[in-house]
């Protein structure tokens, strides 16, 4: 279960630049990401602090519990689209049939198919950019409802509008 086989994609599907992986009778292959791909994977680090290195062992710490649901972005079932993959269930799927030592050779082989330096930098800031943008939204929605209920209570004075609740004073007049 999980041997990689070496050799690269036809040259015309991914220019020479991705691997083959055997996982439990499936054939797997990975090769550069996709807009799509990239989407995924800045959802799943968001809020991760990401190495600044290509080091395998810094990577799987980094992804920790999250490192099948990575896994399940960059790899590709050849026979299912990727725009049609059930992210959830074949990371689950990897997640119990994958062995430790494939998995960190995916992440490896991860870092020759994509130029990660960049790419990290890139899903650093589109996470920097999503979050600045959610508080704002958040910061501006409460300033809203803060205008909109102070504007909507009426501004009255003690004397001119006394509540049912008050009390006469101890030395106001008796009528």
């Amino acid at each position: 279960m999980g041997n990689l086989m070496g050799g690269n994609c036809p040259s015309l599907l991914c220019n020479g630049g991705c691997m083959k992986y055997q996982i439990e009778e499936k054939e797997y292959i990975q090769k550069p990401l996709v807009l799509g791909q990239i989407r995924q994977l800045s959802e799943i680090l968001k809020g991760m602090i990401l190495p600044k290195t290509e080091n395998v062992s810094d990577w799987v710490m980094a992804l920790s519990g999250k490192l099948s649901e990575a896994i399940g972005v960059v790899l590709i079932d050849p026979d299912v689209p990727l725009k049609d993959k059930d992210l959830q269930k074949f990371s689950r799927d990897i997640e119990f049939s994958i062995q430790p030592e494939m998995a960190c050779k995916v992440i490896e082989d991860f870092f020759d198919c994509n130029p990660i330096a960049s790419l990290a930098q890139k899903l650093e800031g589109m996470v920097s950019k999503a979050s600045e943008a959610t508080g704002r939204m958040l910061e501006e929605e409460k300033i809203g409802l803060r205008e909109s209920a102070s504007s909507s209570q009426e501004q009255t004075s003690p004397e001119e509008t006394p509540s049912s609740g008050d009390t006469r004073s101890a030395s106001a007049p008796l009528t």
